[in-house]
């Protein structure tokens, strides 16, 4: 296992035309799992929490560090003192417990190697862990690798924001019915979940409110994706009455 990420870590830097373009495309492979995480009903933290305690039913196991990328979960095993000789039997048994945790993976890499593992215990707590260990073997300093991530992030903020702002200006005075909120919100709702998840208070439960179509968006859930993209929208609703046949209206307004 050692020798084959090594390789590819190698591989990699021997790939490298230009120190700042192959942390900004690594970035970008970053940038496009979140998109492709948004289209799934768990997060890749959620499935990698499952997959961890299904893993530490183990009790020769200490501890568990998982990281999901595409179909393949990584996992870095810490074994307790006593079974360090019996590791190729318990990579086996976690596999199993891993696969039977989430089935919408097609395969594990597995190590107990401590080096390796404390690599992915890093990745697990941050999404740069990787990049910054790439700078580092390629020699570009830490303030350099912070300057492209904020860079990224930066771009990635305003491209989101642009699309909400497009999408609000498309039905802006318009006032929609509860059919028309959903449709509207499903056209744009990676760029909402995107500013949503950026809340302080954001909870993983609250992704439905944007995802599912039977839930229209509310008034303070828009309030919050707002005031995390920096725009000056307000969500008004007229409440109707079903028994008087009163539809409830939906209406974006622009704060003055």
């Amino acid at each position: 296992m050692k020798k084959i990420i090594l390789t590819i870590f190698c591989f990699t830097v021997l790939l490298c035309g230009c120190q700042s373009r192959t942390l900004q495309n690594n970035i970008s492979q970053i940038r496009i799992a979140k998109a492709a995480e948004l289209e799934q009903q768990k997060t890749k933290t959620q499935r990698a929490n499952e997959i961890k305690n299904n893993i530490l039913k183990l009790d020769e196991i200490q501890s568990v560090a998982v990281i999901i990328e595409g179909k393949t979960a990584l996992i870095g095993l810490r074994l307790k003192q006593a079974y360090q000789k019996e590791a190729v039997r318990l990579k086996a048994e976690a596999d199993i417990l891993a696969k039977q945790a989430d089935e919408s993976i097609d395969g594990t890499a597995i190590t107990a190697n401590e080096n390796i593992t404390a690599m992915i215990e890093k990745m697990e707590n941050d999404e740069y862990a990787f990049v910054k260990q790439q700078a580092d073997w390629l020699g570009v300093s830490h303030d350099k690798v912070e300057v492209v991530i904020e860079e990224s992030s930066i771009d990635e903020l305003s491209k989101n924001r642009e699309r909400l702002e497009n999408a609000i200006k498309e039905v802006l005075g318009v006032s929609m019915t509860r059919e028309e909120n959903i449709e509207w919100k499903l056209k744009i709702w990676k760029p909402l979940l995107y500013f949503l998840s950026r809340d302080k208070d954001f909870k993983d439960g609250e992704e439905d409110a944007i995802k599912k179509n039977d839930r229209t968006i509310s008034d303070k859930i828009f309030e919050r994706c707002m005031t995390q993209a920096g725009l000056p929208y307000v969500l008004k609703i007229k409440r109707g009455s079903e028994q008087k046949g009163i539809v409830t209206l939906y209406t974006i307004k622009k704060i003055d």
